[in-house]
This record gives structure tokens, C-alpha cells and sequence, in this order.
């Protein structure tokens, strides 16, 4: 006896997953909410400057 074939997976749901963004900017947001009397080490203090934005080629033009 054979195994029964399974669905695919998202068969029925008609969405663009490739119309999601994330964006992470942290700097802007640490600067206002820094609490001015408290004294940060600059050794330790993280900062995330660069935005990066990619764009796949491939699943722009794979629709049905």
C-alpha cells in the first residue's frame, strides 16, 4: 500500500510574501530615549546605522 500524496504546502491562499518590508532603525529611536543623566560607556553602546533593502528578482516575476 502507497502512502497518499500529500497537499502543497499554502495550496488555496493567494498572498504576495514578497510585498513584506522590515525596517530596523535603532540609532534614531536609542538617541530620543536615552536618559540624559545616566552616562553611557561609548565601549559598549551599540549603534545600527546602515539600511539595507533587497529586492528578489525572481519572486517578482513568478506569479500565476
Amino acid at each position: 500500500m502507497r502512502a497518499q500524496q500529500r497537499p502543497k504546502l499554502l495550496h488555496g491562499i493567494d498572498m504576495y510574501f514578497a510585498k513584506s518590508i522590515t525596517i530596523l532603525i535603532t540609532s534614531i529611536f536609542a538617541v530620543a530615549m536615552a536618559n540624559r543623566l545616566m552616562t553611557i560607556s561609548r565601549f559598549r553602546q551599540a549603534v545600527v546605522d546602515a539600511i539595507f533593502i533587497r529586492i528578489h528578482q525572481s519572486s517578482r516575476y513568478n506569479r500565476r
